[in-house]
């Protein structure tokens, strides 16, 4: 079917709706992305990344998630791909955190996901520090919404879950020590 203008009522639809990643560093305000004016979402640290990360065993650009249309599909979706000397690791919902291989796009849910950065810390820095200023933890979330929905109505990031995102980050730290 076919709207007035011409443009067929599936596409239509799917430019009304809006697509954001909502980022979300363990103790900071959350970061909201346009999927569909930015599709990859940098992180790293350096100055020029989306998201600036200051651990010290983070890369200078340590990962990215982009929102792409994969080989043989028509639908986007999120994939993560590390970048980093020290590795990246995510984790979904109750699942095991899993590391992502270097370069390799990663498709991952676009519900709530854990990147944890850096996967790999050395043995003193893991004793020295607490967990939290060793290994960066981020969530991510997509968030869709029509041109028509509010934007109070839009489902956050579980600020619920902060606290478990701080024990997954010591959990880490003490399996690498």
């Amino acid at each position: 079917a076919e709207s007035g203008d011409g443009t067929p009522a599936a596409t239509q639809d799917v430019v009304q709706e809006s697509i954001s990643l909502v980022v979300t560093v363990a103790g900071e305000a959350s970061q909201h992305f346009d999927l569909r004016s930015h599709p990859v979402v940098k992180f790293g640290r350096a100055k020029d990344c989306d998201v600036v990360l200051g651990q010290r065993g983070c890369s200078t650009l340590h990962a990215e998630v982009r929102w792409s249309v994969a080989e043989g599909s028509a639908t986007p979706q999120l994939f993560l791909v590390d970048r980093s000397t020290n590795g990246t690791g995510f984790k979904i919902g109750s699942a095991a955190t899993v590391a992502a291989a270097k370069g390799v796009e990663l498709p991952i849910p676009d519900q709530y996901v854990q990147l944890i950065m850096p996967m790999k810390i050395n043995k003193s820095e893991a004793e020295q520090k607490p967990a939290e200023g060793v290994r960066a933890v981020v969530a991510i979330q997509v968030e869709r919404s029509s041109a028509s929905q509010d934007a109070a109505t839009a489902e956050p990031v579980p600020q619920a879950l902060v606290p478990e995102v701080k024990a997954v980050s010591g959990v880490l730290a003490k399996s690498t020590a």
